[in-house]
């Protein structure tokens, strides 16, 4: 069974507009915070009392009747937890959390065919909802069918762009296909979500040995990028690149064209493994093939990480952003290239956090594509 962790996602209803509410509501909120802060705290009866006391204060509120069955689950009650989020799909205000908390209840239960429904049950009714696409992904990687589970990873992508855990188990599944294009991609895009966790160290490393896995060296003069599936592998020679790029790719799928882009890399970099400067220096070079103006595949093909990196570029950031990107594979080199940089970091960290990715008018699913 999978660990999930759930963040208290009302813990913001109980800190504005106090003044719009009535006595009763005020202090029926005062006491559920009291028993969400005991809850963190690993107290799960206290937390379960105050939340009680709450519920008789104010009734009605599914909040609280929620918080309830979070402490439950969390307790490891889940019998007591089961009718709580069950109840709780009965309201009017009901919500995908609802959804995704039953289905994980019924499938810590082992009733792994009730929580399917109830996920599914939730997806018709939250269609655009990530969470309840990657509950229906892990059900289905339990049951071994892994294609299937690809495929709600993706939709959940597709529909709910910002949502990180679609895109976590999405590149673990390509990682281990030889479409691995998609690993690194959706790789790169939950590293722009998700901050400070131990996925995020598992995704920087794993990103940092695929790179180094995709890149053959050939000879001094060559080498291959072994991005897709064979008949989209790029193998070039300096010497033939001009003659390679003059064919016409303009029938080539996204994959394909990616993967000829690279292939300018690979004519480019044949230096042997890729350290975080190699890989700086791959993708670089990359981009520019990318977005060259008189083939810029970017018109084509708009996918949400190009014209970001063409920012980066913009900025002089590039290298700082691939170097802390990918900093799990050296950990010792990224450290030291930090306390060199410190201030540089500091400038970058401050832009990067004004600058998000766009989802809204590129690309970002495999799905998109199809």
């Amino acid at each position: 069974m999978l660990n999930r962790t759930f963040s208290l996602v009302f813990l913001l209803l109980f800190s504005f507009a106090m003044n719009a509410q009535s006595g009763a509501e005020m202090k029926a909120d005062s006491l559920a915070l009291i028993g969400m802060n005991l809850m963190d705290e690993g107290e799960i009866a206290a937390a379960i009392d105050y939340l009680e006391q709450a519920k008789v204060i104010f009734p009605g509120k599914s909040t609280y009747d929620y918080e309830i069955g979070l402490a439950h689950y969390k307790g490891g009650d889940y019998g007591a937890a089961l009718p709580v989020f069950r109840s709780l799909l009965k309201g009017t205000d009901s919500q995908p959390l609802y959804y995704q908390m039953l289905g994980n209840t019924y499938d810590v239960l082992g009733k792994r065919k009730k929580a399917k429904k109830i996920y599914e049950e939730g997806i018709e009714k939250f269609p655009n909802s990530g969470p309840l696409y990657l509950e229906s992904g892990v059900v289905a990687m339990s049951e071994e069918d892994y294609n299937l589970a690809r495929y709600y990873w993706e939709k959940g992508i597709q529909v709910d762009p910002t949502h990180p855990s679609n895109y976590y188990w999405a590149t673990k599944f390509f990682a281990s296909t030889s479409e691995k294009v998609w690993a690194l991609l959706y790789g790169e895009i939950f590293l722009n979500l998700e901050f400070g966790t131990e996925r995020v160290d598992e995704i920087s490393g794993l990103l940092f040995e695929l790179y180094n896995e995709v890149y053959v060296v050939e000879s001094d003069t060559s080498g291959s990028f072994d991005l897709t599936e064979s008949g989209f592998t790029i193998s070039v020679d300096r010497l033939n690149l001009e003659t390679l790029q003059a064919n016409n790719f303009a029938l080539l799928p996204f994959e394909g064209e990616f993967a000829m882009k690279y292939a300018v890399t690979a004519g480019v970099y044949s230096g042997g493994p890729l350290d975080l400067e190699g890989i700086h220096q791959a993708r670089t070079v990359f981009l520019e093939a990318w977005m060259d103006e008189e083939k810029n595949s970017q018109e084509k093909y708009p996918f949400v990480l190009f014209p970001y990196h063409a920012e980066l570029i913009e900025a002089d950031y590039f290298q700082l952003y691939n170097y802390f990107l990918f900093r799990a594979g050296d950990i010792a080199f990224f450290g030291d290239f930090y306390q060199e940089n410190d201030l540089e970091y500091d400038a970058f960290f401050e832009w990067y956090n004004e600058h998000n990715l766009d989802f809204t008018n590129n690309n970002h699913s495999r799905l998109n594509f199809e």
